[in-house]
């Protein structure tokens, strides 16, 4: 043993091989020595062998049994003898016996090569088998290798057991091992080179032969099932040496695809290095090869064989003419590159090959890409305008329950396949087909969903199931949810509900805007409710989708307005029953979707309603002198019959721009001026013709409707209000008197009755809109609790007032004074009309919550540093109280802790306290004590308040000014349609007389009740539209739908231009579409490129007219910078 390891240390790394090689010699001279009885006896302890029957082409079949290390539990594994020369069709019948239903493979990977030490490196091992496990859990596919337990065969045989482990319930892969046969000693089998059989196979193959032959009959079956099956076969070539190189290049001389891995040595290095240095860059499938081709690869070709005897220049010279011939049939695959995996390499493989001349069908596509999760290979070979008639039998295929693409759509549905939605949506456009899909599967994708019980990656189901049952306590509590009905159960009542909703078992046509905003409310509603810790990628994704929506519901509003102004205004205000009736006003302003509300069309509508009957190019002013002057009213007020019936549009639409006709009633276009301007002029022209016209009803009616339009209203409101003020002020400065003193005066009795009415009106508004859709919550807003506070404190104020006596009244006067303040500060709520100061106010009621947020801070500082300064000047809460030690009570000993703090926050240091009082109280020493750490923590509380609290405070007002300066306007427009729809339901009566009004609607009321009728009362904001105009609206919106998809973002900016004289910053809202696509780049070229042509043609035609007339030409060319004028040449040509 001293010699052989002075011997060992001597030998280089490079004669590793010598030393492997003597080692197993003289391991097998030491097994030759022992006894056959104990050799046999291993072996007949490991495999036990089975007889079975035997076929009539000579194929024996039997079973091999051995004990699992892992489980201790005995392995049966079935296999088949079968000669050498065995038919390879006979063979493959008899492997797919052993299938389920005898179903052919899909495809068949032949994996081959290989040693012990293939791998060095483990991270490219376990890549390897991670490949080819997903490989095996994706692709139904056969498995050919090798059955002993050595090099890639151990590989594939982990992957089958981890597979197994991983799918207990679901058929094997079948993975076929070939060796050659052995024999039997006793009933137990003995393998011919004593190496161990890889026990993780499925069936066994046996070949009565050498190693050479087994090999043939591989090759040979796999050109039978590529060639006469039409099987896609794949050879894997992991490593290997000479015998595996010839293999490779036997198999892509039979056009049999050929994967080579890269990175696991010798011939498939060898393979893979030659394939990558003969790549010609410029010719896909090509091979070029330069001179330092053959020296680089013969050192790759001396490394990849075993014995010297080996010619590397005649693997070279093979490798070559293959890649000359073959190369297409070659395919690498890097074990390095992680940016593609093994089992994607190979399906893209197993496509091609079955995708050939593409001779596979559409559906057998679908199912692959399904099966496989490739949206890749489905937008490349399937969804594309190249495969047009795909995409038409998809279309139709859709509408079948089982066809494979409704298949799909309904996995990608329920397993979030974002990419193969968002391909299906894209290329199949006709509404039938989904409503088909939705009508037969939509049972089904709720409970695949929200099945508690199912580890399912749907997340809108998972967050629609927590939703319920959340949402299940308060159901139990109507009644509505049975004890015994679990939430599966459940699901089908939910079915029919959302079926019944969509139109009673028949999907009828959504209204677009009308879904879309409703679509963008629900993703909203869901991002609010949801919880913000657990769902935050959730939140997000619900509120892209919300504005996506409002979106989508703006742009088709901006086509449809473009199109027919008046009837888009008509859909704001239309009834929509499959949402409860609410109209799509309603709709956006209960649910803050300011953008849409924004639109050009909404403002122009609240613009209409605001002015009533009043003409809408009527300014403020005329419309106040007006309201005092009754004969300035005929000339605001729309006239004539045609007028009547668009009541509440505006006059560019009521008259036709058209140059070739005359505008209504004879009024011929001939002047000079156009658009607006000439309207107005043209409309002012005809109210004097048509002064002496108007009838004496007509007159009265026009006054009526002056004072009853809402901005008639709100002048008459905001005099009232003032003059509440103005009286209110009288009485609280002048002649405020307790009960005993001069009681209650005449102002002060005119205040309770016009509060009165006031607060009246406001109860009458919230029972109101608390009836119609939506409404109930958005009324509770800012200015509503403000003002619930302010008449709160005026009740108060009347109950002091009559309950205190002389000496506590000025608790009473105190109370009056706040209240009237409070009412001062209301008269904000007027300015919200204006466009200017409107968004300040808003503004100011963000700032106040600031401020809020700012005090809950600020109280932390003054308590801390106030309890401090206390503790330490008046120890034990004790002051001199004229010359007595005295304790503060509780009221005191507060006001005393933040009195000092607080006002040292505006720059009152109180100094003379921290230094012991006044002179006379030094002197006396009544005052508090003296502590110098009171004026250190003095020093540190200003540096605290006055530079970071004060500073912080700025921030915050800063950040929430420029928040919404950028949207003030925007904010503003969603505000105003609250105001337009509160002053449009009040009455023309003003408080107090207001009561009146009141009491009229309270007899009706209680008179319509008692009758059991309903009132027809006309409401501009809420209307129902059946029949003939319903048909029109909805083919109008269908068109405005297919224009603005068929429309690129240069023709919307256009239309944007174009509806800007209604507001002037909708173009600005598209500022965001100025970076084109190519698509669009493309658009906008060809059509000025059309543009030029028919300027050319123009130009030509124009040609030819002078050249019919014989008219001379004259030409000249000026030089580049002359200007036209300058002096022309003598000599120019002239053509006739």
């Amino acid at each position: 043993m001293d010699t052989e390891t002075n011997t060992r240390s001597h030998i280089s790394r490079k004669n590793k091989v010598i030393i492997d090689r003597w080692l197993n010699h003289s391991s097998k001279q030491h097994d030759t020595k022992r006894k056959p009885e104990e050799k046999s006896k291993e072996i007949s302890r490991k495999y036990k062998y089975t007889r079975g029957g035997e076929t009539q082409n000579n194929l024996k079949h039997g079973i091999i049994r051995l004990n699992s290390e892992d489980t201790e539990e005995q392995i049966k594994i079935p296999c088949i003898i079968a000669p050498a020369d065995t038919d390879c069709k006979i063979l493959y019948e008899e492997m797919r016996k052993w299938v389920p239903f005898n179903k052919a493979p899909k495809a068949v990977l032949s994996l081959t090569g290989g040693s012990a030490h293939f791998l060095n490196n483990e991270t490219l091992a376990s890549r390897l088998k991670s490949g080819l496990l997903d490989l095996i859990t994706t692709t139904s596919l056969w498995l050919i290798t090798g059955a002993t337990n050595t090099g890639i065969t151990t590989s594939v045989g982990e992957a089958i057991q981890e597979y197994r482990d991983k799918h207990e319930n679901k058929d094997h892969i079948p993975a076929f091992g070939f060796s050659e046969w052995g024999k039997v000693v006793k009933g137990y089998y003995q393998t011919c080179n004593g190496k161990d059989l890889e026990p993780n196979h499925t069936h066994l193959i046996m070949v009565d032969g050498s190693e050479e032959k087994v090999l043939k009959l591989r090759t040979d079956l796999r050109c039978y099932l590529a060639t006469h099956m039409q099987i896609p076969v794949i050879l894997l070539i992991v490593e290997g040496g000479p015998k595996t190189f010839e293999i490779a290049l036997e198999s892509v001389r039979k056009n049999i695809p050929v994967l080579v891995i890269e990175g696991s040595g010798k011939a498939a290095d060898f393979i893979s290095k030659g394939y990558k240095l003969s790549e010609d860059k410029t010719s896909e499938g090509n091979s070029v090869f330069t001179e330092t081709f053959g020296p680089e690869m013969f050192q790759s070709a001396k490394n990849m064989s075993d014995t010297s005897k080996d010619d590397p220049n005649k693997y070279v010279s093979q490798l070559k003419d293959c890649l000359k011939e073959k190369r297409k049939m070659i395919y690498v695959f890097s074990l390095d590159d992680t940016s593609e995996t093994l089992d994607r390499h190979i399906q893209d493989m197993i496509f091609t090959i079955r995708n050939k001349d593409n001779k596979m069908d559409t559906e057998k596509k679908i199912r692959l890409v399904n099966i496989w999760n490739r949206p890749d290979i489905a937008e490349n070979h399937i969804f594309n305008m190249q495969n047009r008639q795909d995409i038409a039998y998809l279309r139709e295929s859709l509408k079948k329950k089982d066809s494979a693409v409704s298949e799909l759509f309904k996995k990608s549905l329920v397993n979030n396949r974002v990419e193969f939605v968002t391909l299906v949506l894209k290329y199949i456009l006709a509404p039938e087909c989904y409503q088909q899909f939705v009508t037969d599967n939509l049972s089904l994708l709720y409970r695949e969903c929200m099945d508690p019980e199912k580890e399912s990656s749907c997340t809108a189901g998972q967050f629609l199931h927590e939703y319920l049952q959340s949402s299940k306590q308060s159901m139990l509590k109507r009644g509505n949810w049975k004890n015994d009905r679990s939430d599966l159960k459940y699901l089908d009542d939910i079915n029919q509900a959302v079926i019944l909703l969509l139109g009673n078992r028949q999907l009828k046509p959504i209204e677009t805007m009308g879904a879309a905003l409703y679509a963008s409310s629900l993703a909203k509603k869901l991002a609010e409710s949801a919880c913000s810790e657990e769902n935050m990628e959730l939140i997000t994704s619900f509120a892209e989708n919300s504005k996506y929506y409002e979106t989508l519901a703006y742009n088709v509003m901006t086509e449809l307005y473009c199109k027919d102004k008046s009837k888009a205004r008509q859909l704001l205000v239309k009834k929509v029953e499959r949402y409860g009736n609410a109209t799509i006003f309603e709709l956006t302003e209960h649910n803050n979707l300011m953008k849409f509300i924004g639109h050009t069309a909404c403002q122009t509508k609240l613009n209409i309603i605001w002015k009533g009957r009043i003409a809408t190019y009527t300014s403020h002013m005329k419309v106040i002198f007006g309201a005092f002057l009754p004969f300035l009213i005929q000339s605001m007020m729309i006239q004539d019959d045609k007028e009547k019936k668009s009541t509440y549009e505006t006059p560019q639409t009521r008259y036709a721009l058209d140059k070739h006709k005359g505008l209504p009633n004879g009024i011929h276009n001939g002047s000079t001026k156009h658009g607006p301007e000439f309207l107005t002029e043209q409309h002012q022209s005809k109210r004097a013709e048509n002064w002496n016209g108007i009838a004496f009803h007509q007159r009265i009616r026009n006054i009526y409707y002056f004072y009853n339009a809402p901005a008639t209203k709100f002048i008459f409101n905001v005099l009232a209000y003032t003059a509440f003020l103005v009286v209110f002020c009288l009485f609280v400065l002048t002649d405020l008197h307790s009960m005993v003193k001069g009681g209650i005066s005449t102002y002060e009795y005119v205040t309770w009755g016009w509060a009165a009415s006031m607060m009246t009106e406001e109860i009458r508004q919230a029972l109101v809109m608390s009836k119609a859709p939506f409404r109930y919550v958005t009324w509770f807003n800012f200015w509503t609790v403000y003002e619930v506070i302010m008449f709160c404190l005026f009740i108060a104020s009347v109950l002091l007032r009559l309950t205190l006596s002389e000496v506590d009244f000025n608790y009473a006067r105190a109370m009056y004074a706040l209240t009237l303040g409070l009412y001062i500060v209301n008269i904000m709520q007027f300015f919200l009309v204006s466009k200017t100061i409107g968004p300040k106010v808003i503004m100011l009621g963000k700032l106040i919550y600031d401020i809020i947020f700012f005090v809950l801070l600020f109280a932390v500082f003054v308590f801390s540093f106030g309890v401090f300064y206390h503790a330490n000047m008046y120890p034990n809460n004790l002051y001199h109280n004229n010359g007595t030690l005295t304790k503060r009570n509780a009221y005191g000993l507060f006001k005393n802790i933040i009195y000092m703090p607080y006002w040292q926050l505006y720059g009152e240091l109180n100094l003379d306290t921290y230094g012991g009082g006044t002179e006379e109280e030094r002197d006396t020493g009544t005052g508090p004590e003296i502590s110098e750490i009171n004026i250190v923590l003095l020093a540190l509380y200003m540096v605290l308040t006055q530079t970071i609290l004060i500073n912080f405070l700025i921030a915050m007002f800063s950040h929430t000014f420029n928040k919404f300066q950028e949207n003030n306007e925007l904010v503003w427009k969603f505000h105003r349609f609250s105001l337009v729809q509160e002053y449009y339901d009040r009455c023309v009566l003003v408080p107090p007389l207001i009561i009146i009004n009141h009491i009229k609607r309270a007899f009706f009321y209680i008179l319509y009740k008692c009758c059991d009728s309903k009132t027809n009362q006309v409401n501009v904001f809420r209307i129902e539209i059946k029949g003939k105009e319903k048909k029109r609206l909805d083919l109008l919106e269908k068109d405005a739908v297919k224009s603005y998809l068929n429309s690129s973002i240069r023709l919307r900016r256009s239309r944007a231009k174009t509806i800007s004289s209604d507001d002037g910053s909708l173009e600005d809202r598209y500022k965001h579409d100025a970076e084109l696509s190519l698509q669009e780049q493309v658009e906008v070229v060809t059509a000025d490129v059309g543009q030029i042509q028919n300027h050319l043609k123009e130009i030509t035609q124009n040609i030819k007219d002078i050249k019919a007339y014989k008219q001379k030409i004259l030409l000249v060319e000026l030089p580049r910078g002359v200007q036209s004028g300058t002096h022309v040449p003598d000599e120019v040509t002239m053509f006739e």
